[in-house]
Formats: C-alpha cells, sequence, structure tokens
C-alpha cells in the first residue's frame, strides 16, 4: 500500500521560487482554520546540500561537493559540477552567473498590456526592496572589472548619441572573492552566490518545512467529483538515497522508487520552465493534444505562449578592431561594466551591451574555437594557425612571449552584443510533454543538464526576429564607427552552431482572461481550485535582461498575495 503524508501546503519544485514561497509562506501563514503554524513539504528531484550558510568561506559539506574540475574546454566549460545542472534545493539560483537584474520599468509595462494583470511596478515595489536586500544586490567593485577603457568609450559614445547608459556589473554576491567561476554558470562552493539555497531554505528548514530530496512528482492529484475540480495532493516516487546524492537524470530510475501520496488543501507548482508544463499534461491539465486520453481538465494556454530571447549570452553582435589597445585584464578577471542601453525598433525593444559574450584575455568572439581559427588575426593553415590556436584558446598554458604576442592582437578588439526577446508579431512557442521548446525552426540540440549544455539551439529564425537583429547590428555597427573602430566585422545571425533560444517564460502564464492565461494575477488556476502555479513560466513576458530577481521578485509577490488570500487566521 502506498504511504501517505498529509500537510496544509505542498510545493512541488525546491528551485529559486520553491524555496522563497516555502521561506515566506513558513515564516508568515497560518492555518486558516487552526491559527497554527503551518506543516509544509518542498518536494525537489534533486539533491539537498543543507546546512546554515556562511558567505565569503562556505560550508563542507557544499565545499567538498561543489570542488571545481577541469574539463574539457572545448565546449567553453572548464568546470563541472557533480549534480547536474539545475538540480537539487535551489534549482536555476545555484547556477546562474551571479550577474542580478531587476525588470526594467517597461517589463511592467508589457506583463500588464499582455493579459491584463495588475502587475504594475508600484505594486511590486515592497518585493523589489526585499529582493535586493536579501540578495545583496550591488554594483560589483570597480578594481575587479576588465576592458574598462573600451567600456567607457562605448559609454561615452552611446550617450553622446542621445542614448541612456546604465552599468550591467550589478550582481547578488555577499563576501565574494570574485573567482570566476560563477560566470560560467557554475556552483559557488564558498556560498558567496546569494541562491535561495543560502537565503531562503535555512529559514524554511527552521520553519519546519519539510524538504524531501531526491523526489519527482508523477502528477497532480485532481479531483473532479461535484462543481469545480480541487487539486487535492501530489503523487511522488522518492529515491532511497541520501538527501546530498543525486545520481543525474540518465542513471536514475524513477519507476522503482518508492511511491507516496502527498495530500495537501493548498498545491503550489514550481518546478520552472520546462518542467511545469509536462507535469500538468500528466496530470490531466491542458490541451487534448498535450494530454492525449488523460485530459481532465482543458485550458490550451498550458505550455503556449512562451517568450524568451534568442542569442542570450551575446550570439549576436558586431566586433570592432582599433589601432590602439581597447581591452584587455586591466584590474578584473574578465567582467566588464557591462554597460548597455535600450532602444526601440518599430514597437520592439531591443538592447545594446558592451562586453557581453567577449572574454578578451583567451578568446574571441565568445570563446569558441572554430570562431578563433576563424577570426582576422588566426594564420591561415600550417604550424603558425596550430600555435596560435594552442596559445589563444587554451587558458591553462602558462604566459610566455609567444602567447602574449599571439593575444596582443586580440586587445585591439572589443565588441557589442544585440539582444531582444520575440518581436511582438513573431509566434510563441511551446513546451511539449518531452521537455522540448518549439519555437520557428526546427531545435537542433537539445537541453541537457548532466553534459553541462544547456543550449537550444535554430539553425532558423522568424523573419520579425531577424529583422529586429539586423537594425540592432546597425545601430551596434555606427557606435563602432563613433568609437574610432578601424574594421567592422558584423558578425552572422545564426552561428554555425545554431541561435540559443533562452530566458523562456510564459508556459503557464498569469492573466485576467481565462481565453489566453492559466493563472490569475494572484497565481490560482483559473480552472482547478486549491491549486497554485509560482515559477519563471507565470510571467507574461521574458524580462529585458536576466530572470534571476525577475523569478525573486515574482515570487515574493506571489508569496504575499497567497498568504493573504488563503493562509492568514480566519475571522
Amino acid at each position: 500500500m502506498a504511504e501517505v503524508k498529509n500537510y496544509d501546503v505542498v510545493i512541488v519544485g525546491g528551485g529559486t521560487a520553491g524555496c522563497i514561497l516555502a521561506a515566506k509562506l513558513s515564516e508568515k501563514g497560518v492555518n486558516p482554520e487552526t491559527g497554527k503554524s503551518l506543516r509544509i513539504a518542498v518536494i525537489e528531484a534533486g539533491a539537498y546540500l543543507k546546512g546554515e550558510p556562511k558567505p565569503g568561506h562556505g560550508i563542507p559539506l557544499r565545499r567538498q561537493m561543489y570542488t571545481n574540475m577541469p574539463q574539457d574546454i572545448r565546449f567553453g566549460r572548464n568546470f563541472v559540477t557533480p549534480q547536474g545542472r539545475g538540480r537539487g534545493v535551489g534549482g536555476s539560483s545555484l547556477i546562474f552567473g551571479s550577474g542580478a537584474w531587476f525588470p526594467f520599468d517597461e517589463d511592467y509595462e508589457e506583463w500588464q498590456e499582455e493579459t491584463g494583470t495588475d502587475w504594475s511596478k508600484e505594486n511590486f515595489k515592497s518585493a523589489i526592496e526585499e529582493a535586493r536586500r536579501v540578495f545583496n544586490v550591488t554594483l560589483q567593485p570597480e578594481e575587479t572589472l576588465s576592458n574598462r577603457r573600451a567600456a567607457e568609450m562605448f559609454k561615452t559614445t552611446a550617450e553622446a548619441m542621445g542614448y541612456e547608459v546604465l552599468p550591467g556589473h550589478s550582481r547578488a554576491v555577499k563576501n565574494c572573492i570574485f573567482c570566476g567561476h560563477c560566470a560560467d554558470r557554475q556552483i559557488c562552493k564558498y556560498d558567496s552566490k546569494q541562491s535561495t539555497l543560502v537565503t531562503h531554505a535555512p529559514l524554511a528548514e527552521r520553519n519546519g518545512v519539510e524538504f524531501i530530496a531526491n523526489a519527482r512528482a508523477g502528477r497532480i492529484l485532481i479531483d473532479r467529483k461535484g462543481g469545480k475540480p480541487i487539486a487535492r495532493g501530489v503523487l511522488i516516487r522518492k529515491l532511497d538515497l541520501p538527501d546530498e546524492i543525486y545520481p543525474g537524470d540518465e542513471f536514475v530510475d524513477w519507476n522503482s522508487a518508492r511511491e507516496i501520496t502527498i495530500l495537501a488543501p493548498k498545491v503550489i507548482v514550481s518546478c520552472g520552465d520546462l518542467e511545469t508544463p509536462p507535469l500538468l499534461y500528466a496530470s490531466g491539465y491542458g490541451s487534448r493534444e498535450d494530454c492525449g486520453p488523460r485530459l481532465l481538465v482543458a485550458n490550451r494556454n498550458v505550455g503556449r505562449n512562451v517568450d524568451g530571447h534568442y542569442g542570450e549570452g551575446g550570439q549576436v553582435g558586431v566586433s570592432g578592431i582599433f589601432e590602439e589597445k581597447v581591452s584587455g585584464m586591466d584590474g578584473g578577471w574578465g567582467v566588464d561594466p557591462f554597460y548597455h542601453f535600450q532602444t526601440k525598433i518599430g514597437r520592439d525593444r531591443i538592447v545594446l551591451l558592451h562586453g557581453y559574450g567577449s572574454f578578451p584575455r583567451y578568446s574571441f568572439w565568445d570563446g569558441q574555437p572554430e570562431r578563433h581559427a576563424l577570426s582576422p588575426f588566426a594564420p591561415a593553415f600550417g604550424q603558425p594557425h596550430k600555435d596560435y590556436m594552442r596559445q589563444i584558446c587554451d587558458p591553462w598554458e602558462k604566459e610566455s612571449a609567444l602567447s602574449l604576442k599571439l593575444r596582443e592582437p586580440v586587445l585591439r578588439v572589443t565588441r557589442i552584443a544585440v539582444d531582444t526577446k520575440l518581436p511582438r508579431t513573431a509566434p510563441r512557442g511551446r513546451i511539449d510533454k518531452d521537455r522540448r521548446v518549439q519555437i520557428f525552426g526546427e531545435e537542433i540540440i537539445g537541453y541537457s543538464r548532466e553534459t553541462g549544455k544547456e543550449e537550444r539551439n535554430y539553425r532558423s529564425i522568424h523573419p520579425e526576429v531577424k529583422r529586429v537583429f539586423v537594425a540592432g547590428q546597425e545601430i551596434a555597427t555606427k557606435l563602432l564607427e563613433k568609437m574610432g573602430a578601424k574594421k567592422i566585422f558584423v558578425e552572422p545571425i545564426i552561428p554555425r552552431d545554431g541561435l540559443t533560444f533562452k530566458w523562456l517564460t510564459g508556459g503557464c502564464r498569469a492573466g485576467s482572461d481565462p481565453r489566453n492565461s492559466v493563472i490569475n494575477q494572484n497565481f490560482e488556476s483559473h480552472d482547478i481550485d486549491n491549486l497554485f502555479i509560482v515559477d519563471v513560466g507565470s510571467i507574461p513576458r521574458s524580462p529585458t535582461l536576466g530572470l534571476f530577481l525577475s523569478i525573486c521578485v515574482v515570487s515574493i509577490f506571489a508569496s504575499e498575495r497567497i498568504i493573504s488570500r488563503h493562509l492568514t487566521k480566519k475571522a
């Protein structure tokens, strides 16, 4: 007979949003009938490396498990971690690059315009202030930055052209030594990067929240008896492993794991962009196409309306070559000030960023060896070409007179990246039951949490996307001309290995109308009572830059609304 456990609230997913919800609900929420503290369970498919944080030092368990190890640098992934990417309590906050950008004013406006929510910046004010404080969001110290000469040239020139230029080197870190590992999407073994594993999970634990690690939700339990469907709990399978050990998706046999029925009057799904829609499909919530014969509650918006950014990470850009040195490690470890500005192309917004996707000490054009080989500085063939590639592409190569000579031309290069979310007239994406993102064009590289590759790459893009990128590259070209570049290279919009599509939102988006959304502005399902969805998929449109702080402020905001409407003592 299956094991049964009872709670007041079950949170499915212990990632960025799930940890925030657990901490906030356990701190301020109560059982509305009894007024007693809530019994909360958090279901997490990955490991839980728990312990009180020591920012700047770390704790033995996490330092041991997160030891950074050399790996094959051909893929630009110099270090690996043992848990799998995005698995474990803390979720994506474990592996984000520590860059922390709040939503722009225009993002809140687009959220309201898209689906009619009341998600104004004014309504988010307290959540923004709390996130800034809790995650210690501050600008990275000036002395740790690189490429300051080129960055200042970009800033001064763009401002002279009438653009409002902002710094982008804000970080969510505490007592950071700026070792640089997090810039390659690695977990911080020093507890300096302010993931929700160190900011919220310990608070939730102190408040009595039970984290059920190495457990995967199979389906939400939906009762259709009587009137409106109602969520009663969740069916999970639990691996018989210590919390701190997760073997990786490819080695797990969930079918043989122990089955547990979790019953709770409030069910909150926070599984993330690629995980939440498939869980809802398996539960019978979505479209006939996605749910098949399991369909219980129809809503065609589940897994649809997916927004995102093509080329996140600076894949699309323009490079300029100068006569004098403009780049280099002039005081930092490889992070630029990331000065940026936004402008409009018709009704769509783009952002131009300086330094994004360029690491001038070791690489040219995003550190990909095939791009090094074709760069203007590479000898065409033979032994000189081999020497060049060996010296330029290998960060473990000891510095020598030859390496300095070969790298010197790269220090005369700077780069401007162009970034955009989907234009308004471009079709939105869809997440299928196999966690694949279906957007314009065929996905050519799958999403793998185990190999370190999280790229969903496409060899074709919608004409509207291309139109916006071309317009952005034209602005970047003019800017480099005014900066004094002697040669300018407009890079291909679609690289040989495809263009990524990331920063996904909208798969279970909030809105006032059930005809174009899944949840209302209070994160309550339009169709199923006692079911809430709080994660990146709740956000109607992808934010201008980054996802981390957008998820955080939305989750804090959601916690406040859920508590006030459902988890306060009845009069």
